[in-house]
């Protein structure tokens, strides 16, 4: 639940973790930055300015762009994007943050901008190494059986 007026300013959902939202009453207004490697380090440098309540994010970036959320729209926001959200009116939305194997490049580079940045532990995905690094190991050794089960896309190369 979240009451008219209410805004979050630019972040990325902890842990590069993507995130998707269902607005079951009320509305959402979300600015999006796609996370090339200048929006990152704009960002990176951003947070670290201390000056976020001065500076729009969205002004100093490529591409910032604004979508609006009504009544009934699910949106889902990919690993690694920087967004800021507010609330037009009293809203009740659903929503929740999906670790997966899409996206594990950006989800790293994300942990390590929190780390630079000094992201709060509230704020971090709690236990990352211990939940990511087990993952990561097998995705790999099923990846890697499931290319020995087919064999190499270039044998007959």
């Amino acid at each position: 639940m979240s009451v008219k007026g209410c805004f979050t300013d630019f972040h990325i959902d902890f842990g590069g973790t993507s995130v998707w939202y269902h607005v079951f009453r009320g509305g959402k207004i979300f600015w999006l930055i796609p996370p090339t490697l200048q929006n990152l380090e704009l960002y990176e440098e951003w947070v670290l300015s201390g000056k976020q309540s001065d500076i729009f994010l969205g002004d100093r970036v490529e591409r910032c762009q604004r979508i609006e959320l009504k009544q009934g729209y699910t949106f889902f926001i990919p690993s690694g994007w920087i967004h800021a959200v507010y609330t037009p009116v009293d809203s009740l939305v659903f929503g929740g943050n999906i670790l997966h194997s899409f996206n594990v490049p950006m989800q790293l580079r994300i942990y390590e901008i929190e780390d630079r940045t000094r992201v709060r532990i509230l704020d971090s995905l709690l236990n990352f190494v211990t939940v990511a690094c087990p993952f990561l190991f097998l995705s790999l050794l099923f990846l890697s059986e499931k290319q020995e089960l087919m064999g190499s896309p270039c044998q007959n190369c």
